[in-house]
């Protein structure tokens, strides 16, 4: 099989798996075709771990030790990166969710009172503001960059450093 293939197969391909059925499902269900920010850092976590593993076996083999040493340091870097937008991403999730039993618990109330359809809108209004907050915008777009970028660098790291399977 061709090498280029193989590794995109590997070491592209399988990290982004829960990227691609996520956006799939999601877009089949909902008509969205959106990247969820927690599948897509953690599957560049993964990306960079699976690099990792490839540094460790040309470490075996090469006798220049700052090299491995550099790779292994920006891998790490990476992962940590990665997993902390990971991180970051869930609690922002978390925090949206507890938003939306809120307002439905705000519905609820609100509908056994007899109040009008005008408030009820804002109050959906109000939560679309928050859910969709410049900071998750700029966490997404920070994150999709670093996508953009994470994959040719992991091809680097295959063909230019000549990396072992």
């Amino acid at each position: 099989m061709n090498p280029i293939i193989a590794w995109l197969l590997k070491d592209v391909l399988l990290p982004l798996t829960p990227v691609i059925c996520g956006t799939a499902v999601r877009y089949i269900n909902y008509g969205e075709l959106e990247f969820e920010l927690t599948e897509l850092s953690f599957s560049m976590a993964v990306l960079f771990m699976i690099q990792i593993k490839s540094i460790g076996k040309k470490a075996a083999t090469s006798t220049d030790h700052s090299l491995i040493e550099g790779l292994m340091n920006s891998a790490i870097v990476a992962i940590i990166i990665c997993l902390l937008v990971f991180t970051v991403s869930v609690g922002q999730k978390i925090e949206t969710d507890n938003s939306m039993r809120n307002l439905i618990d705000i519905f609820v109330v609100e509908l056994k009172k007899g109040t009008t359809v005008i408030k009820l809108k804002q109050a959906i209004e109000n939560y679309k503001i928050f859910k969709n907050s410049g900071q998750s915008d700029r966490l997404k777009i920070f994150m999709y960059a670093l996508t953009i970028v994470s994959i040719p660098l992991a091809g680097v790291f295959k063909f230019y450093y000549k990396l072992e399977d």
